[in-house]
């Protein structure tokens, strides 16, 4: 599999493993963690007739609340996944 593809395809998991970490961390404001929740909520109370708006809205917000919260927490967990 090309190296470009499998790190395509393992985005939501290692996201998602993020997503529940960061959930989890009190150095992580109360108000971004509703980003992630917000997106979850949109994925299981769909309103539109196509399932792949709402996956993407979940990924997205996924992605968005990783990035946006404090860098030095993401990068606890990222060099403790790794094995650093």
């Amino acid at each position: 599999m090309p190296r470009a593809l499998s790190r395509w395809l393992g985005f939501p998991q290692h996201y998602f493993r993020l997503t529940l970490l960061l959930l989890q961390d009190p150095r992580v404001p109360w108000y971004l963690k509703l980003l992630p929740l917000v997106a979850l909520g949109y994925l299981l109370l769909p309103d539109f007739p196509t399932p792949i708006d709402d996956v993407l809205a979940f990924l997205v917000g996924m992605y968005l609340f990783v990035r946006l919260s404090p860098r030095e927490v993401v990068e606890e967990y990222l060099q403790a996944e790794r094995g650093n």
